[in-house]
């Protein structure tokens, strides 16, 4: 039974850290009510697929952490559902390449953590729309092949 939570208060943070939550499924934030999130955190979820409407109606999410999940992939087509997105935590999933476009939805992207990810290549085209990006943290630092914007001082 899926339960709506009745609030006489806003959530504007959901911490669900350490939860068995293997999937985020279609429209997860919108069933339950909790479109006025502003920081989602699931670290530690054994999360492993994240569906690409997870994050429908979330228009105020300006943070998501979903570090230390089994996320193999960078679930780009969910953060279309979040254009105010500004700080992305991926640490600590086996991602191994960070390549085509999976931050083209996330223009205000301001900060992007994929460290502890065995990270081998980033590649440049995963980056241009991210004309604000002050952050990048990859470390240990594995890739072979890194965008230039990256390595040299501003």
């Amino acid at each position: 039974m899926t339960r709506h939570f009745a609030p006489t208060f806003l959530f504007q943070v959901l911490d669900l850290s350490g939860n068995p939550l293997t999937a985020l499924g279609a429209n997860q934030f919108r069933k339950l009510g909790l479109t006025h999130l502003q920081r989602v955190i699931l670290q530690r979820c054994s999360l492993r697929h994240v569906d690409s409407t997870a994050f429908a109606g979330l228009t105020n999410l300006v943070e998501l952490d979903l570090s230390h999940n089994s996320l193999s992939t960078v679930p780009g087509q969910a953060f279309v559902y979040a254009p105010e997105l500004r700080e992305l935590k991926l640490n600590g999933n086996p991602l191994v390449r960070i390549n085509g476009s999976p931050f083209t939805a996330a223009t205000k992207l301001v900060r992007l953590e994929v460290a502890n990810c065995q990270i081998i290549q980033l590649d440049v085209k995963a980056f241009t729309v991210i004309k604000s990006l002050a952050l990048l943290f990859v470390a240990p630092f594995w890739a072979k092949s890194v965008p230039r914007r990256f390595t040299q001082p501003h």
